[in-house]
């Protein structure tokens, strides 16, 4: 598959209960963030703005699960890609993962099915920029944020916005979330925004608050689907809503839940 799993070394103890029958069992909602652009993290603009917004976003996604702080998590880096620094996760930004204590593994697999996207606290993902604009399984990735654990997932490939769009929304929309089918003025129809001061007090913003995050040109417009209450645009640029959140995804009543009593749903694993 060309992802580095690497096996657990320690093994947790799930239950397994119907959400319908088992009205005892608690539930840990996942999170969800959503940024409009893929050159933020990238190699060509990530410095320690970006960097520190990567960690903020790691932190908020992992804030509700076992365990104080990033020591013992893990997070999923998924490259949209490997040819173009552009695209790319800067390796500025997984070293500031690892040095705040996270667990961190790079691939640039997009077919990770529910079971290997269990193995994180967080995933990091986006389309897969090098091959016809791939993507997850909407419904893995659904159940595996259904089932407490993390997902960051970003836009602004280019040039295709409307094949992005279409590609991503049958997973946003299922957080409360969609990229906007509107076309700006950017390439491919982007949002034209090659970066901004942030003006968000989120707690993704901690610390970068009035300063300038970069992005490039060809950025998607975020909008909310009024589906969940959870679901909110937190940062807005020239009428463009460019950062967006959701929490409180929990599994449809009558669906199976993992879960543990009172824990954390998604359990992370040691790495090596």
């Amino acid at each position: 598959m060309g992802a580095h799993f690497v096996r657990s070394c320690a093994v947790a103890t799930l239950v397994i209960a119907a959400a319908a029958s088992f009205a005892g069992a608690t539930t840990i909602s996942g999170r969800v963030v959503v940024g409009h652009d893929a050159n933020t993290l990238s190699s060509t603009k990530a410095g320690a703005t970006e960097s520190r917004l990567a960690l903020n976003i790691a932190s908020w996604l992992t804030a509700q699960q076992m365990g104080e702080g990033p020591s013992g998590k893990s997070i999923l880096l998924v490259q949209s890609s490997t040819l173009d620094a552009r695209h790319d996760i800067s390796p500025v930004v997984s070293q500031a993962l690892a040095d705040a204590g996270y667990s961190v593994t790079v691939t640039s697999a997009h077919d990770q099915t529910f079971t290997q996207l269990a193995q994180y606290n967080a995933v990091f993902t986006s389309l897969d920029f090098d091959h016809s604009y791939a993507f997850q399984n909407p419904a893995d990735l659904t159940q595996y944020v259904q089932q407490g654990g993390g997902v960051y997932v970003w836009a602004g490939m280019g040039p295709r916005t409307d094949v992005e769009v279409a590609t991503l929304n049958p997973f946003l929309e299922s957080v409360g979330l969609k990229f906007s089918e509107q076309l700006g003025g950017g390439l491919g129809g982007g949002n034209g925004i090659y970066g901004h001061t942030v003006a968000g007090t989120h707690p993704i913003f901690s610390g970068i608050t009035g300063t300038f995050l970069r992005s490039q040109n060809g950025g998607t417009s975020i909008l909310t689907t009024g589906g969940l209450a959870g679901a909110q645009i937190v940062e807005s640029f020239n009428g463009y809503g460019v950062y967006a959140v959701s929490e409180g995804v929990v599994p449809s009543p009558g669906t199976a839940v993992l879960g543990l009593a009172g824990a954390v749903l998604v359990v992370p694993r040691r790495r090596r």
